[in-house]
Formats: structure tokens, sequence, C-alpha cells
């Protein structure tokens, strides 16, 4: 993983857009870790500006499909800049299986290499469903591995990315409640995280 542009050049970003929306003028000094809790915390529409690039060397081509799931990292799909870009999307870059690239058969074992950009938005969307409990063990152990190379990049950012039930505090899955968010390490990890942003 690593920032798409420089990281602290995106937090001036992000604070120069919030400070717009309310008619206040650019601070032009760094951005203060009070600012960016803030930001992830509330996650107002400037979060959006933080983006990064996910490089994942041999997964299985199942877990990049369920990663690729998530196209959209917010509601908002409508807002398009001048150039083109939408930065609400989360774009995919998969290695090809096809047999006339590859010159082997398609197998759907492969361990492929599969980049995405995404934006921190982007990323707490997609820990919520990759982190649950019901997720696939292996998808759990690589999305889990993403968190920690965040945690060295933007440890604020980094502690935003956590499974629904944390994120909600309850489980609301339908399908399948583990109901870990009433174990005892569930409960620790939801203090963890409310006492986190309360700080």
């Amino acid at each position: 993983m690593e920032p798409l542009y420089d990281i602290e050049g995106m937090w001036k970003t992000a604070r120069r857009m919030a400070r717009q929306t309310v008619n206040k003028a650019d601070l032009g000094k760094p951005v203060s870790d009070k600012f960016k809790r803030g930001l992830v915390v509330s996650e107002h529409s400037p979060l959006r500006e933080i983006r990064f690039i996910i490089q994942l060397i041999e997964i299985p081509v199942w877990v990049g499909q369920q990663f690729s799931r998530h196209r959209i990292a917010t509601n908002r799909s409508d807002f398009v800049l001048t150039e083109n870009i939408n930065p609400t999307d989360i774009e995919h870059y998969v290695q090809t299986q096809r047999t006339d690239r590859t010159g082997n058969p398609r197998d759907s074992n492969a361990l492929v290499d599969y980049t995405f950009t995404a934006n921190a938005q982007g990323l707490i969307d997609m820990s919520k469903k990759r982190l649950c409990q019901c997720a696939s063990t292996e998808t759990k152990s690589i999305w889990r591995r993403v968190v920690s190379k965040l945690a060295e990049i933007e440890p604020l950012l980094s502690f935003a990315l956590v499974p629904s039930c944390i994120y909600r505090g309850f489980c609301p899955e339908t399908m399948s409640n583990c109901d870990w968010i009433n174990s005892e390490v569930g409960i620790e990890a939801l203090e963890e995280y409310r006492d986190f942003w309360r700080a």
C-alpha cells in the first residue's frame, strides 16, 4: 500500500476543502492530528481526498473477486471532476486469466496480482465487510495485512478500518449472526474503538 500522492499534501487538500465549505481560508500550516481524527470519525466528504494504491501480490482469484464487489466508496456516484475522474470510485486492476493472453487454461484457484486505488472512505467501507467474522479466513487475513500496512502510513486512518459490528456497535448481518460482538474479545474491541475516538 502506498499513498496515491504525497500523504501530507492530500491531508492539506482535504483541510482546504473542509475550510472552503465553511467560508474559511486555508491555514497554510501542517495538518494537525486533531483535524485528521475529526475528519476520519465524522467521515465528511473531504475524507475522499485521501487516496491510496493497494497492491496485493498472488492472492486467490476468488478473494480478488470479493474485493472487486466494492465499486463505490460512498453513496454519491454522480460527482465527476472536469477531467472525468470520479473520486468516489474504487478502481480495480486484476491480472488477466484469459487463455489467449496467458497461454494457460483458466483456473478458479489461481493466484493473481491485484491492484486497486481507493480513497479513505472506500477503505472504511470495505473494512466493514472484509473484516467481518462472516468473511472468509483468507479474505480477512489479506485485508488485515492491508490495515497493518496502512497503520505504518497513516495510523489515525487505520484505526477506523473495522468490521461492521464494531462500526455500528451491533451485528447487522441477517444471514449469519456470529455474535462475536457480544463476546469478551468483541466487547473489548468495541470499547477500544470508542475510547480512541473519544480521546
